[in-house]
């Protein structure tokens, strides 16, 4: 039987330092596609193998196999967006213009992480502040058209609360929520607001004057008082005084008998 040929030494290299490449290759294409989420962004994950192709998730890590699934990260970071400055119509049907302004960021409920991925994905701030503007547009019209031009003036707290629970149900579509709501100048074409702006700094000026005029009447009876109370320290005073002045008086009486008339004191014992 002819004898078995032994593969050469450089072979052995050679496979070796193959085998050494793939699996180091291998081994840098996983670590490059192991993708860690910050905290302040969603990864989204989608492609072949993926339940219902596509995942979010806030936070940790997950390994993106390559040429079948792809990745994106969605901004946690929260946007401001202007209030429309066009004019509504209240329940009166009084033209009415809102200013202010509302912060939005996309949530990190399921539900709103979801929605995020499906709608916002791709999408810069311009177009995202864009979404806020149109919706806040369309809440202020629904709001303001339930509600009178007194309140709207009058109860500004209630109005933030209400255009952010409007707003709130609106973007939750988009899977974004309403951080905050701040509501500035409030204007009307009929004067209305004007009126009651009016009608309300007069009012302060009025408790203003109201509250200076019994702040210094109780400064007087005040100082009344505190005079009043010297008065009559120092009348007590000088009571005391004299009382102490006549007992020292009394006790000094007998003595002073003696020295003017001794012999009539004996006569008198």
């Amino acid at each position: 039987m002819p004898a078995q040929t032994q593969p050469p030494a450089e072979m052995l290299v050679l496979i070796a330092v193959l085998a050494t490449a793939f699996v180091g290759a291998w081994v840098a294409m996983l670590a490059t596609r192991f993708k860690r989420c910050p905290s302040n962004k969603l990864l989204v994950v989608y492609g072949q193998g993926v339940p219902d192709g596509l995942q979010v998730q806030h936070g940790g890590a997950r390994l993106v196999w390559p040429m079948i699934q792809g990745y994106a990260f969605l901004s946690l970071e929260p946007l401001t967006v202007e209030l429309p400055a066009a004019a509504v119509f209240t329940r009166e049907s009084i033209r009415a213009t809102i200013r202010g302004n509302f912060g939005m960021a996309i949530g990190t409920a399921p539900a709103l992480m979801r929605a995020a991925a499906e709608r916002l994905l791709g999408l810069d701030d311009a177009a995202l502040r864009r979404i806020g503007e149109d919706e806040s547009a369309a809440a202020l019209r629904e709001l303001a058209g339930q509600l009178a031009v007194e309140m709207i003036f009058r109860d500004r707290d209630r109005l933030g609360e209400e255009l952010h629970l409007m707003l709130d149900g609106r973007l939750a579509r988009y899977g974004m929520k309403v951080i905050s709501v701040r509501i500035g100048e409030i204007s009307d074409d009929g004067g209305v607001i004007a009126a009651l702006e009016k009608e309300t700094r007069e009012r302060l000026e009025s408790r203003a004057r109201e509250d200076a005029a019994i702040a210094e009447q109780r400064k007087r009876e005040e100082a009344e008082l505190l005079a009043r109370r010297v008065k009559a320290e120092a009348e007590l005073a000088e009571r005391h005084r004299r009382e102490i002045e006549d007992e020292q008086r009394k006790r000094k009486a007998p003595s002073d008998v003696l020295k003017e008339d001794p012999g009539q004191s004996l006569k008198n014992m």
